[in-house]
């Protein structure tokens, strides 16, 4: 995609920063670049989630050289989703693009912003080759996690999607109703329904040579657990008929235990008696556990009060997108 387009919208790009001040020049410098290039009105929000090296002081440095660039920063590490969700409450574009510095390709975003606006659909990016730099329990496991996310959560993910992603404002006003405190932003996407389309690329190496980071194996079975407990009951629904299943076994023992006493001469001292309390006794231990299940995860979809993140400081280079003066669009569509 070439020359200058969508004169009347505005492009949002959101980076999640955490310790990039290595590569965080050449990003501003690459990404700046492309959207100068390519659209008249746009901004580059970065948020810094928590980072503890040079972050802050690089990016006040460079806020006079980059017009357009917005900078929040978390006082502590809330999580990439979660300063994904900071930028999107900030953002004001009527496309935004979410994108990892370091990795994503900057010369991607024209494509992005167009397949997004000429789909009408949410756009994820999917890398071609996802095994690079992964070990075999990691594979092992991503295989299982997409496994029981499409066999038992009914919660279809694509395989080998990343942060690379496009969206329109009427993307963001949907997602923008699920303030959870543990959140994928991608299982969202699909729990709300949202319609996608996938872009296959290849991630840009390093400017410092480095390799991507990778989740560790504890941190990304974390992850997974958060994504099937926080968008999908049914796990507690399993239990839930698993604890009715093993009650009703216990309750059939019951009968047989009064079926033996009835019929048959020749028993044992005690085993009548303690057999039927014994079974009685389960029946009615996995029937409670079987209405605990349901009621929390009742109490799951309740309880969701607190603030997502805090922002601890916001700074934004003195020129902003050009022609633009208005307030967040999002509050404003919200507030509607």
């Amino acid at each position: 995609m070439t020359g200058r387009s969508f004169e009347d919208q505005v492009i949002s790009v959101i980076a999640p920063l955490r310790n990039d001040a290595a590569i965080l020049r050449d990003f501003l410098r690459s990404v700046s670049e492309v959207l100068q290039r390519s659209f008249d009105q746009y901004e580059l929000i970065l948020v810094d989630d928590g980072s503890t090296d040079d972050t802050d002081r690089v990016v006040s440095s460079e806020l006079a050289n980059f017009p357009g660039l917005r900078y929040l920063r978390l006082p502590r590490e809330f999580g990439t989703e979660i300063a994904i969700a900071a930028g999107l409450d900030s953002a004001i574009g009527d496309v935004i693009v979410i994108m990892e510095p370091g990795f994503d390709p900057p010369a991607l975003i024209p494509d992005v912003v167009k397949l997004c606006r000429e789909s009408g659909r949410i756009v994820l990016g999917q890398l071609r080759h996802p095994s690079r730099g992964a070990g075999p329990l990691y594979r092992l496991g991503r295989k299982a996690f997409h496994f029981i996310c499409d066999r038992v959560l009914a919660l279809p993910l694509p395989k080998n999607t990343t942060y690379f992603i496009g969206l329109d404002r009427r993307a963001i006003q949907q997602i923008s109703r699920t303030r959870d405190k543990k959140r994928y932003f991608k299982a969202i996407t699909f729990y709300i329904g949202l319609p996608h389309v996938l872009l296959q690329y290849d991630p840009v190496p390093r400017p410092d040579g480095s390799a991507p980071r990778l989740r560790s194996v504890m941190a990304a079975i974390d992850l997974s657990l958060e994504v099937i407990v926080m968008n999908s009951q049914r796990p507690l629904r399993i239990v839930t008929f698993g604890a009715l299943f093993i009650g009703m076994m216990n309750f059939l023992y019951f009968l047989y235990v009064a079926a033996v006493y009835l019929f048959k001469d020749d028993i044992a001292a005690g085993w009548v008696t303690l057999s039927a309390h014994s079974s009685l006794s389960f029946v009615l231990l996995f029937a409670i556990l079987a209405v605990i299940a349901e009621y929390v995860g009742r109490v799951l979809e309740e309880t969701r009060s607190r603030p997502m993140y805090y922002v601890v400081e916001e700074k934004s280079a003195q020129q902003q997108v050009a022609n633009i003066q208005r307030k967040n669009v999002l509050s404003e569509a919200i507030e509607q």
